[in-house]
Formats: C-alpha cells, structure tokens, sequence
C-alpha cells in the first residue's frame, strides 16, 4: 500500500480535546468546522485515511487518490463561495454492496468466489443510486467496508476477511461490521 500525504495531525475529538468527551462531532459539528475554515476537506480527509491505516480491516477498498483530489476541489468550491451541496467535503463510506463507478461489488464474497459472478467479475460501468446521491450532496466516497457474506448475517462475522472490531474493541454486529 502506497504512503499517503504527510497531514498535520488531526485531534477531532477524545477526552481532553473536546466537550463531547470521547464521542466523535457531529455531522452538523463537521459542517461548522468546515464552513468556519476551522478544518480544510483535505485535513479531514487525510484524518479520515489515516484512520483506515490505523483500522484496514473495516475496508474492502479505499479509495485514497480519488478522495484527496476530491477533498482539494471541495476546498477550492468552498474558497469561492460555491459547495456543492450539503455534504460537500464530507468523507462518506459505502457497504461492499453498493457499486460504485469503476469498483468491484463482491458483497463480502472472497476474490476468487466473487469472480464467478457475472456482476461481481467486472467493476461496475455506474455508480449505484444511493453513491449518485452521496455524490451530488458533495460527498466524497472515500471507500468500501466490509460486510458480511452477501450481507446476510446479524452477527458480523465474515468468515472470508480479518475480523472488525468497533472504535471500543468490540463485534460490532450486524451486516455492516465495517462501518463500526
């Protein structure tokens, strides 16, 4: 895996850094952070990569240069004025059960199961409806999380990929064990 950008360290929230104790801003936190040029897309983004590194197996995929070059054109709309919409600049994940625009979709099925599949052996030529919406708001999709096989599951296990932990060092359970 490729070394990403040098970032100034980012504190977006723990114990002594923040009112809300050790419980991450909100969305809407988020939006004010970036709205008042308190934090750049890029930072967040980069904190966001960052992250990933510290946690990889909540990923399928990441989508790092696609992100930070996303995250630049978000704080070049913001510097004029212009965002995009409400989430713009917000780094988003989706479920390996959503495509997105040149990925492969393999419902959390292992490579060489998931290439028998005629939809999962090729990435996809559009990104999914839900992925257009995200996008049109201003979201960055930053990656795909691991699932459970075929996303039937409530324990959130798959047997297939490393096991996820949730921030607090538990299963998290239920079908989207990456997004914990």
């Amino acid at each position: 895996q490729a070394a990403l950008p040098s970032f100034r360290r980012l504190v977006l929230w723990g114990p002594a850094m923040s009112p809300l104790g050790d419980r991450p801003p909100t969305l809407g936190q988020l939006r004010q952070m970036l709205a008042e040029e308190a934090l750049s897309c890029e930072d967040l983004v980069g904190y966001s990569l960052q992250q990933i590194r510290d946690s990889p197996a909540s990923f399928v995929e990441v989508f790092e240069a696609s992100a930070l070059a996303a995250a630049r054109a978000a704080d070049a709309r913001r510097r004029v004025g212009a965002p995009a919409g409400p989430l713009d600049g917000i780094p988003v994940a989706v479920k390996d059960l959503l495509d997105v625009r040149g990925s492969q979709t393999r419902a959390g099925l292992p490579a060489s199961k998931a290439a028998r599949l005629a939809r999962a052996a090729r990435p996809a030529d559009k990104d999914a409806v839900v992925v257009e919406r995200l996008k049109a708001a201003g979201a960055i999709i930053i990656g795909k999380t691991q699932l459970t096989e075929l996303a039937f599951s409530g324990v959130g296990h798959n047997p297939h990929h490393a096991a996820v932990l949730s921030p607090t060092g538990r299963a998290p359970g239920g079908s989207s064990s990456g997004s914990a």
